[in-house]
């Protein structure tokens, strides 16, 4: 399995954010793995100016080790995780 958590800072309260279920393998060497961080804007909320910190985890299936985990949110790489811990 492969385990990614983190947070998420956003400017109101009413956004949800949450990993895409689906997940992409380069098969390169080392393979690199995609994930995908969901926004969805908070329909009619009012913004405000505090921010709220929301914690995300999620758990693919993996079949091999990976040499990096690229966190992608639309068009954008938030980070780029090289440090990747193997638990049996």
């Amino acid at each position: 399995m492969l385990v990614v958590s983190g947070k998420v800072v956003t400017p109101t309260g009413g956004f949800q954010v949450a990993f895409d279920p689906r997940m992409q393998v380069r098969e390169s060497y080392p393979a690199q793995a995609f994930v995908t961080l969901q926004v969805a804007d908070p329909e009619g909320a009012p913004v405000t100016q505090a921010q709220i910190t929301h914690e995300v985890r999620w758990e693919w299936p993996l079949n091999g080790p990976v040499g990096s985990v690229i966190v992608r949110c639309g068009d954008k790489t938030l980070a780029e995780i090289t440090r990747i811990q193997t638990a049996y």
